[in-house]
């Protein structure tokens, strides 16, 4: 029983604070904690399957990039080989335009540009000079 201080007789002889609630109040405290449990419970699993989706598809994906990065290195040595036999200077300015699909007409090759081609390296009316 408690005594005039709000202590049961034992949390008194023990010296420690007496817990003065109610069954009904620590019953409900307990199936609160005990829903929220479950919750983060089915929480902890919905995401453990999400990350489970997740790493399946890292590595799907990951196989699938070093199957494309071979592919694109036989390709490559492909065309190295082929230009090697023919003796002539590969046309490199169309090879990724042409494996996306798109067409450049009209667009001007970087390998083509001639804004320099006249420059003669002396130019009169530049500021500093005579």
């Amino acid at each position: 029983m408690p005594s005039g201080e709000g202590k049961c007789a034992e949390c008194e002889r023990r010296g420690r604070p007496c817990v003065s609630t109610s069954w009904v109040a620590l019953d409900r405290a307990g199936d609160n904690l005990s829903s929220k449990i479950a919750e983060d419970e089915g929480r902890v699993e919905r995401l453990l399957d999400e990350l489970d989706e997740v790493r399946r598809r890292l590595v799907r994906n990951r196989k699938v990039q070093e199957q494309n990065n071979k592919k694109a290195s036989d390709k490559w040595e492909c065309l190295v080989r082929g230009t090697a036999e023919s003796g002539e200077p590969a046309q490199f300015e169309d090879f990724a335009a042409t494996d996306f699909g798109f067409q450049l007409e009209g667009v001007p090759s970087p390998f083509e540009f001639g804004g320099f081609a006249n420059f003669s390296g002396t130019e009169t009316g530049v500021a500093g000079s005579s």
